[in-house]
Formats: structure tokens, sequence, C-alpha cells
């Protein structure tokens, strides 16, 4: 064993909630230690083997454990799933060449386990674009909904959680269906800035990057073993055209499983317009009615769970506008002195907008390709004519102009400098988010 060893301890279980301490040793650089929590409502999980109770810990230890090259070391773990996290580390140096996976290994006690499976599926549910996508398009399939706390809301803002909550409620697409809420502090133990700094590129996300597919994926383990599915439908958020390596894609994904369960990336072969057009709209048509989440912003506690101001809420417009939707209909409401200050901006020939986000835009670009809506306000025209408008390839920046000069240097100089020295603010706003995860207690 060269590299840092993490002890993941066993669950211990209490109808709902499981517990399991993370010991990261010489790995706190990047891993914090402390209770992992886990909280999955009303259903009991008593029956439910040691062996898959552990597996959501290792969601968030594994790709920190590829990064660094550190040996796993638990009681005990499910057998398959343990060859899908020997499977997933090659894959993983593969898609980050500075990760260190060929020194990663997995020590536990591996069991069998074969609960059976009801030949339904289960899906993680966010309610926006993708995930509603995937609902209507295999909702003859699927009989389980796992939504998590604790992934784009924090685990401590009980107010936007039941917000997004009661917004889910009250959408037919889901009715008939089982509802599992899974709250979990597991975005607490990433160290995301030292990571990032060590094995990603500047001003990328530890979260989107790597985390959030095998996190969000072994979440489900315990509710699957217990409710016997055996499929996990993982929407997908990106398509062949605007593929990156990011923590979700349909080579990583589709390596899990665990007892009689298997992980299936879903809809990776639609662009985001495709699927506004091909299920979104035909949905729509025949009499059905539903409510997209697709924005997190600050100052949503006024406008609801869409701002209806920021980049990922403005290009959901577009895409519905594009498709014939209009934007209300789907719970996305934006004022016309909006569109017409994104018309501005689009036409102004600035960088406004992130790289990564080009292929998105030039997706409802290219739909717009065949005319404008006819149903569309002037403020919405105007908003898609700057849209369709050659110019609109001068606003994607480079992602030093959308952090700020300086930031390149700034980022060479921290990977050099030990994190004590680090700038006292950022530490500071560590701290912050660190006490909040635990403030959060079974």
């Amino acid at each position: 064993m060269t590299g840092p060893l993490i002890r993941v301890g066993a669950p211990q279980v209490d109808g709902s909630r499981v517990a399991v301490l993370i010991d990261s040793g010489r790995a706190r650089r990047h891993l914090r230690q402390g209770w992992f929590l886990v909280d999955h409502g009303e259903l009991d999980l008593s029956r439910v083997d040691p062996s898959i109770l552990v597996i959501p810990a290792l969601g968030t230890v594994l790709p920190i454990a590829y990064a660094i090259g550190a040996t796993v070391v638990a009681p005990t773990v499910d057998r398959r799933y343990a060859q899908a996290a020997r499977d997933l580390a090659p894959a993983w140096q593969r898609v980050y060449p500075r990760f260190c996976s060929a020194s990663f290994a997995l020590e536990a006690e591996e069991r069998e386990n074969h609960p059976g499976e009801s030949g339904r599926a289960a899906m993680l549910y966010s309610g926006g674009l993708d995930s509603t996508a995937t609902l209507i398009a295999r909702q003859n399939e699927i009989s389980t909904l796992v939504t998590v706390w604790g992934a784009d809301v924090p685990v401590d803002d009980s107010g936007l959680w039941h917000r997004l909550r009661a917004q889910l409620d009250e959408d037919r697409l889901v009715e008939g269906r089982r509802r599992i809420t899974v709250r979990s502090n597991f975005r607490h133990f990433p160290v995301e800035l030292t990571l990032v700094h060590d094995f990603l590129a500047p001003h990328d996300s530890w979260w989107a990057r790597a985390h959030h597919g095998m996190g969000l994926i072994a979440l489900t383990a315990p509710a699957t073993a217990a409710l016997l599915n055996g499929t996990v439908l993982v929407p997908a958020s990106y398509s062949p055209v605007s593929n990156e390596p990011n923590g979700s894609m349909p080579e990583t994904d589709s390596l899990h499983r665990w007892g009689d369960t298997v992980v299936e990336h879903e809809g990776f072969a639609l662009s985001r317009q495709g699927k506004i057009c091909t299920r979104l709209a035909p949905y729509l048509r025949s009499g059905g009615s539903l409510t997209l989440a697709v924005c997190y912003q600050p100052g949503r506690e006024v406008a609801g769970l869409n701002c209806g101001r920021c980049e990922k809420c403005l290009r959901t417009a577009a895409g519905l506008l594009a498709g014939g939707i209009e934007p209300a209909q789907v719970g996305l409401r934006i004022d016309e002195s909006t569109f017409r200050h994104w018309a501005e901006m689009l036409r102004s020939g600035r960088p406004v907008l992130h790289p990564r986000a080009q292929p998105f835009w030039f997706e409802v670009r290219d739909a717009l390709g065949r005319g404008l809506p006819a149903q569309s306000t002037v403020a919405q025209s105007q908003f898609l004519a700057a849209i369709a408008d050659d110019r609109l390839e001068d606003s994607f920046a480079g992602a030093e102009q959308i952090c700020g000069p300086g930031d390149e240097l700034k980022y060479h100089l921290r990977r050099a400098v030990p994190e004590r020295f680090h700038a006292p603010g950022e530490r500071a706003v560590a701290r912050v988010r660190a006490a909040r995860s635990r403030m959060w207690r079974f």
C-alpha cells in the first residue's frame, strides 16, 4: 500500500437512516472525515445487507481515491459493486490523466447479494429538463423516483427543499410512483478546492467533473435493494454533440452495478433541444402538464424555484420557445425586460457566456434555422433573433474572461503554496460550508 489509507466503517442502521464513519487518515488534504449520513425518509432499510448499505459512502470516497491513488478499506461490500469499483478506476484514469488510479485498491469482504428484482426501474429525478424527458420516455417502466436532498439543494435548506417538493407533488407526471427522498451530507466530504487544484483544470468543479455521477448513483443503492428495482436510470445531461469529461457519462455510469441492479445512462443520444422537440413538446400537445425546476440561483426565494434571470433559465427558455413551448407553461416565468436585456447582451459582441455552454446555445440556433415561432411576444422574438444572429459566436468567452483576470496566475501559485497559506477569506468560506453540513444531524 503506497498511497494514503482511507477507512470506511461499518454502516449503522436505524430504520431509514444509515451512518458510516469515514476516517480519511493521510488523505485529509482531499477528503474530510466524519459521519457520512443518509436518511431515506419512510423507507425501512433494516433488511438490506450492510454490504449494500455502505455503497452510498463509497460513491463519494471512490472518485477521490482514484485521484490520489488511495487504498480504501471497508468491513464488507457487495461483490458486484467491488468489481465495478475496480473497473471504474482505469475508466477515470483515461478521462483524467492526472489521476493516480493505478495505485487504487479496495480491501473488503465481498458478499453476494441477490434480493431479486421486480422488472421495474428506479430513476434519479430532479424535476429538471433532462430527468423530465427521461420520465416521459420511460414512464411505463419507472416505479420509483429518487430525489436527493443535499445535491442541488443544500442539506440544511429546508425552505427551498419544501418548495421543490411542493412543485413536484403538483406534477401529474409523477403520480402513481413511489417517491423516495434521500437526504445526505455527501457533498461535505470532498475538499473541492484542493481536488480541483491538484487534479482538474483551473475554474473546474469537482462536483461537476468527478463527484456527482458516482455520488448520486451510489445513494440509490439501498432503496433499489429494498424495493427490488432491477435498473437505475440516470438521465443524461450531455449528448454526442455537447459531450465533455464530467461526472456522469455513458462509459462510467454503465459500469455501476450491485446485487441484482444495473445502471443505465438514459437519453445520451438526444441533444437537449432534441429532448424538448421529441419528448416534452409531444407530451404537452397530448394534454400533459409539467413544471420544470431548472435553476437553483440565489434570489429564487422571491421568484420561485427558477430565478428567471440566469444563463440556465434563459438558455432553457430559448430551447422551449424554439420547440414551440411557452416557458411559463412549464413554470419558467421570465419577464419581457429580461428577454430584451439578454437580446442586447447577445448582440453586443461582448463575451458573456461560458464556452462550455456553447453547444447548447448552438442547438437552439440550429432549431431556429426553420424560422422564429409565430406565437412569440415582441421581446421573445428579439431574444430569439439575437440567438439566430451570426454574432452569437462572439458571446462565448474563455474561462479566464469569465472568472476575471489573474486567476490563472492565482491557480498556479496556489498549487505551489501549502494550503495553510491560502487566502484567509477562502479558508473562512470553507469553514462555514463545513459547519453548515455538520449542523444537520439525524
